[in-house]
């Protein structure tokens, strides 16, 4: 019998928690390391692109001259690129508030899933380069939708309203967007919230009993973000162990398209 995708992904999980060794951890900090050397590569094609351009801007006879005029196209290009890439991440921001007003008439009265996207913040590069909206939301609502699962879509919350979102028992089931790691979650890209914070020895127990429960018990989350690194996912500390294998986390980073495709493909098994 043919295997669904989600059973295929499911044994894919299991492969790479089995090779959580020192030759992975290897391969994931050369992984780190090339993410800054494409960014010292992103800085000097800049300052060749700026020293070019003084030189066009004094020097006429340059024109003339065929390799010069390559080079020139190349810079051109490479500076358009990055104005793209801030002009690509507002169109997607315009689209996403677009389907976030559009689903919210989804939204159930008596919610038990929270679908939780981080914050943006327009003052920080590292935003625009990969925005937390750029994650496929409207999948995931589509998808949800089908599941016929009640949900309610958290955008722009402080911590101290996350903290009240995993607290109440009445969701069930989280859905984490944007940034993080296996044990943090960039609800602000530079402020992460470490998951061991929900731990049973670190648990607000003024909090818990704020809300009348005495334990945080969850049972379904999908952390939508990069889950590299060692320590622990959220589902380790608040899902119960018969429960664990069902959410949806996996061992290694996420890139967007693949990310995205995953979420695709979730939704396209949920149709039929």
């Amino acid at each position: 019998m043919k295997k669904t995708y989600t059973e295929k992904y499911k044994e894919k999980i299991k492969k790479q928690k089995e090779q959580i060794d020192n030759t992975v951890n290897w391969k994931r900090n050369w992984r780190n390391g090339k993410f800054w050397f494409f960014l010292f590569i992103y800085f000097i094609g800049f300052m060749m692109a700026l020293y070019m351009g003084a030189i066009i801007a004094f020097d006429k006879r340059l024109y003339s001259d065929s390799v010069f005029r390559f080079f020139s196209f190349i810079c051109f290009f490479y500076i358009l690129f990055i104005f793209i890439l801030p002009l690509k991440t507002f169109i997607t921001y315009i689209i996403f508030r677009f389907s976030y007003y559009r689903y919210n008439k989804f939204e159930s009265k008596t919610p038990d899933t929270a679908i939780i996207i981080a914050h943006f913040d327009f003052f920080n590069l590292k935003d625009w380069l990969l925005a937390p909206f750029e994650i496929n939301f409207r999948k995931i609502c589509k998808t949800l939708i089908k599941k016929e699962w009640k949900f309610k879509i958290f955008y722009g919350i402080n911590e101290n309203e996350f903290d009240e979102i995993i607290y109440n028992n009445q969701f069930k089931k989280l859905f984490l967007i944007g940034h993080g790691s296996r044990h943090s979650f960039a609800l602000y890209r530079d402020k992460p919230i470490y998951y061991s914070k929900y731990s049973e020895c670190e648990v607000n127990k003024d909090l818990l009993k704020k809300i009348n429960q005495k334990t945080i018990n969850k049972e379904f989350i999908a952390q939508y973000h990069c889950n590299h690194g060692c320590g622990k996912s959220l589902a380790d500390y608040i899902v119960k162990p018969e429960n664990r294998e069902n959410c949806d986390i996996t061992w290694d980073f996420w890139r967007l398209g693949d990310l995205n495709e995953h979420i695709n493909m979730l939704f396209k098994e949920e149709k039929r």
